[in-house]
């Protein structure tokens, strides 16, 4: 648990009572995104694989849990529960995404997630925390290295390899170029998409990418940071009105 989030009460209770009752899988529960101004945003990924009662785990693929991995839930190791005896230990040298590597190779021990949509985490969002620091040099060989581990991993198909891919070009800096881009200094911005180029044509070709994330690649690899930056802008802009006018219509 990092020093400044906090369990639910009731967390290990509800992880517990589903590895009571699911074994053999990843167990993994929602959380809270917490602010410093009090308010906070519960995360649910799965929303769709579950009852809208919120009272149904789901019980995912070994593909559904390598797509949640993409910056979601399966990505950290806090709000899970985990076996004793594995064998599964994290990856030393690594600073950031160590867990993912441990997540992944503790997943090829179970049968697949399981998911339920209770929060029993809470992360705290602020500016000065280790995550959202800007050692640029330590995040790229890090965030390079976590993702060959994980690319190397025997048990994984096809599928998973390619959401790997896009979660680690995500990590790499594409959202870093896209919104902070400014405050890049020029080296950075070359390290980042020096660190990415390997990956673009094969993210490009990517049927997983989805075509809002093929844009941002192009705008922080092509563009200038200021531009690339402004025009990412207004295109998240026009995907959120949409997806208001999407369901205001859906609730009339």
């Amino acid at each position: 648990m990092d020093s400044d989030d906090w369990l639910e009460d009731d967390a290990v209770t509800v992880l517990l009572e589903l590895q009571l009752k699911h074994p053999d899988k990843f167990i993994a529960g929602s959380f809270f995104q917490a602010h410093t101004d009090g308010s906070n945003i519960v995360r649910h990924p799965f929303k769709a694989r579950i009852n809208t009662s919120g009272e149904h785990e789901a019980l995912l693929s070994y593909e559904e849990v390598a797509a949640a991995m993409w910056g979601s839930i399966y990505s950290p190791s806090w709000g899970k529960l985990f076996r004793a005896g594995s064998g599964i230990t994290f990856p030393e040298g690594i600073a950031y995404s160590e867990d993912a590597v441990f997540n992944l190779n503790y997943l090829y021990t179970t049968s697949g997630g399981c998911y339920t949509p209770k929060p029993v985490y809470n992360i705290l969002n602020r500016s000065g925390s280790a995550t959202h620091s800007r050692n640029i040099p330590l995040i790229l060989t890090s965030q390079k290295a976590a993702y060959e581990l994980m690319a190397s991993n025997p048990g994984n198909t096809q599928v998973i390899n390619e959401y790997l891919m896009l979660r680690a070009v995500s990590n790499m800096g594409i959202s870093a170029l896209l919104e902070s881009g400014c405050r890049l200094t020029a080296e950075e911005v070359r390290m980042i998409r020096d660190t990415l180029r390997p990956y673009v044509r094969a993210c490009l070709k990517s049927r997983k990418a989805g075509i809002v994330m093929k844009v941002r690649l192009m705008l922080g690899m092509y563009l200038p940071v200021r531009p690339a930056g402004m025009l990412n802008s207004v295109m998240m802009f026009l995907i959120k009105c949409l997806s208001k006018i999407k369901h205001a219509i859906i609730k009339s």
